[in-house]
């Protein structure tokens, strides 16, 4: 692995690697890919050679990683760097998208039957950054985006609302950054025809279910608006409390009652609330169940997004799902998945 460390104006100041002989030697490195909220990067650097001085003069918050993967470039803003004097060795945390987006505050938004290039548009006003590919383009939405937030954390609440993802990407010209762009996908990654199987890609499964936010009805809790009258067959409400029957066929209390949560929301219209706690309850409504797989080999070509399949014969395990985190390191030669969207597949 080669990394370019920039400046924050992506001015390439040096390289560093894990076999380099010059530049600055790379000892450890976690690079994780997320479809949800972002990527990351978090390194460790051997500083052997140069003084603390010198070593912030080319690593320090604001400063830039580029890293490039074939034609794909990717850049990660330093926020933290932290420096040990007995070792001589600096550990830093980057993520993706760039100081302007990750720093930049926005304020509230709301549209009618808006398209996603106007609300990321909104978001972006000012960072330098533009829209890249936007495979939703005719795609109408009524949102409503409450109190601040980072750009960054405003793009991926609007890709949510879009039922889109996001990605980021950049010009490169030799090692300078010439365009940063917000790509909109209908979603990162593939369905691949990929099988792994315990005992040979799949060192182990790890199952995680959890019941700690299960719920067979939400109440919001609304300053600006009240549930309005509404019955789908399974969700109604009643009493300001949006309920489940099938929840409430799978999860009853022991007497037979709803398990109610609170939802907090700063709706402004009834619309918005009750569709705000749909989504909530819809959550709240199944157990929370993730799969962590411990990957001894990842086929060529599978990642971040894709849906592949997943077999335990021992146990049964006959999965589909898709890569929602991957993390890799290159020193330590380890790839871990985090994978969602699951679904049951026949023997």
């Amino acid at each position: 692995m080669i990394l370019y460390l920039a400046d924050r104006h992506f001015n390439v100041l040096e390289t560093a690697s894990t076999g380099l002989r010059r530049g600055t030697k790379l000892i450890e490195d976690t690079l994780t890919r997320r479809v949800a909220d972002g990527d990351s990067f978090e390194c460790v650097f051997d500083l052997a050679d140069k003084t603390l001085a010198e070593a912030e003069g080319i690593i320090f918050p604001t400063s830039n990683i580029i890293m490039l993967d074939g034609d794909t470039v990717s850049v990660f803003a330093i926020l933290e760097t932290e420096y040990d004097s007995e070792s001589r060795e600096m550990r830093v945390y980057a993520e993706s998208g760039g100081l302007d987006l990750l720093n930049t505050i926005v304020g509230e938004y709301t549209g009618t039957s808006v398209s996603v290039a106007a609300c990321v548009n909104a978001a972006i006003s000012g960072t330098g950054w533009e829209i890249g590919e936007n495979e939703i383009s005719d795609r109408r939405r009524t949102v409503e985006f409450t109190g601040t937030d980072t750009a960054v954390k405003r793009l991926y609440e609007i890709a949510a609302a879009f039922d889109a993802e996001i990605t980021f990407s950049y010009d490169i010209d030799g090692l300078s950054i010439t365009g940063r762009y917000v790509d909109i996908r209908q979603r990162i990654g593939k369905d691949v025809d990929a099988y792994l199987r315990t005992g040979r890609e799949i060192q182990r499964i790890i199952v995680k279910r959890s019941a700690a936010e299960l719920a067979t009805a939400v109440w919001p809790q609304c300053d600006g608006a009240s549930l309005p009258s509404y019955d789908d067959g399974d969700m109604y409400t009643q009493g300001g409390i949006l309920y489940s029957r099938d929840a409430l066929s799978r999860w009853a209390r022991a007497d037979g009652g709803h398990i109610v949560k609170t939802y907090d929301s700063e709706a402004k219209t009834a619309q918005s609330l009750l569709d705000g706690a749909k989504r909530s309850l819809s959550i709240a409504r199944e157990l929370e169940t993730t799969y962590e797989v411990d990957l001894a080999s990842l086929p060529e070509g599978v990642g971040i997004g894709d849906r592949i399949h997943l077999v335990d014969e021992s146990d049964g395990i006959y999965l589909s799902a898709r890569i929602l985190e991957l993390e890799t390191s290159e020193t330590s030669g380890t790839r871990k998945a985090t994978l969602g969207e699951i679904e049951e597949e026949a023997e």
